[in-house]
């Protein structure tokens, strides 16, 4: 479930707020035993909040700050070998940002048809505890943890344009890395977007 963001205020800032839960089904295989199977669920809570500045008719440029929490939750799992259970699950990051865009276009006879390109910058920190995984053996738990970082930083750009009035097509791509260790990721997106 998702708010669609739109000014709240005359200024135009505005609030998004999204809220998702989500069913897991578990499966580790092995060539030696079997697989060891379990179920487990997970919601997701975000709100964002942003303050476009028109610098002309052209030009905007909108700091962004934005909180994510998820919550992850999964019984014990076992196979014949060993017990495994999952820990310090939970993730709540803190994003500030600030995006770049630029509009160009104009009124068709059909309505209006405007592209936007942008460029953002952020910076993101995890407050919690990284993930770890747990297995039972005869002289204790081996603990195998997660370290994906707590500082990043990202930079992306895309485009938006419109192709009815109605609908509209968007591509972006990014980079992002972390300060604390060499841990780094490409994303890409495509789609389109509709309205009614």
């Amino acid at each position: 479930m998702a708010h669609r963001p739109r000014p709240l205020w005359a200024n135009g800032a505005y609030l998004d707020g999204v809220v998702r839960h989500s069913w897991f089904d578990i499966e580790g295989r092995s060539v030696r035993i079997p697989a060891l199977k379990a179920d487990a669920s997970g919601w997701a809570g975000s709100l964002e909040g942003g303050l476009p500045l028109q610098i002309d008719k052209r030009w905007t440029v909108e700091p962004e700050a934005q909180v994510t929490y998820q919550h992850f939750n999964s019984e014990p799992a076992n196979d014949i070998a060993a017990r495994v259970d999952f820990k310090n699950t939970d993730s709540l990051v803190g994003r500030v940002g600030l995006r770049v865009a630029y509009t160009w276009g104009g009124e068709q006879a059909d309505g209006p048809r405007f592209t936007t390109g942008w460029v953002r910058l952020n910076a993101s920190h995890e407050f919690l505890d990284q993930p770890a995984t747990s297995f039972a053996t005869n002289d204790g738990p081996v603990v195998l943890q997660t370290d994906l970082g707590n500082n990043w930083l990202e930079f992306d750009a895309g485009f938006t344009t419109q192709i009815t009035h109605d609908a509209a097509l968007f591509a972006s791509g990014g980079y992002s890395a972390t300060l604390d260790d060499d841990i780094h990721a490409w994303t890409a997106k495509v789609g389109a977007r509709f309205r009614w």
